[in-house]
């Protein structure tokens, strides 16, 4: 773990490619670009920016109406939260903070999962993504470091194939 990125990234054909030659682009997706890296020219992909999922949530977890605002009510437990679709591999997620309380010890953690959020009860979701959620198989999360969590902060991470997040 960590913000270490390997200098050789590997595509679906499977090829391993220098970092330099690969491309990047920028998808238009409702005011929010998703960066992709290809080795193939850029294409024109229509996929919609992820907003959170209406049920797919914790207890302490409240959305505004357009699903793209969580705010967690005043408690340490019950937060966790899931986009309202299934996110790519190297798919960048951006998070604007836009307020932190600073009275808990820790930060936000934020992960990814292998199963549609569709298809999640809010009755199996746990209190705590870490360890709670991620003992179980097909989901990973990870510890935001206290320093980055800063109001109006951007945070983008993503997952590679090997299940490791990035940002």
């Amino acid at each position: 773990m960590g913000n270490k990125v390997c200098k050789t990234l590997v595509d679906t054909t499977l090829q391993p490619r220098p970092v330099a030659t690969r491309q990047y682009y920028t998808l238009p997706n409702n005011a929010a670009a998703v960066e992709r890296r290809t080795s193939a020219p850029p294409v024109s992909i229509n996929m919609e920016s992820p907003r959170f999922h209406p049920h797919a949530k914790g207890k302490n977890i409240r959305l505004d109406g357009q699903l793209r605002r969580a705010t967690r009510k005043n408690s340490f437990c019950n937060g966790i939260t899931f986009s309202h679709r299934p996110v790519h591999l190297y798919e960048k997620v951006r998070l604007r903070l836009t307020g932190v309380h600073t009275g808990w010890s820790g930060a936000l953690r934020f992960g990814f999962t292998s199963l549609d959020p569709s298809e999640l009860a809010a009755a199996d979701i746990p209190k705590y993504a870490c360890p709670d959620l991620v003992t179980r198989p097909g989901y990973w999360a990870k510890a935001l470091p206290e320093r980055l969590a800063l109001k109006d902060n951007i945070l983008a991470f993503w997952a590679d194939r090997h299940g490791r997040e990035l940002w």
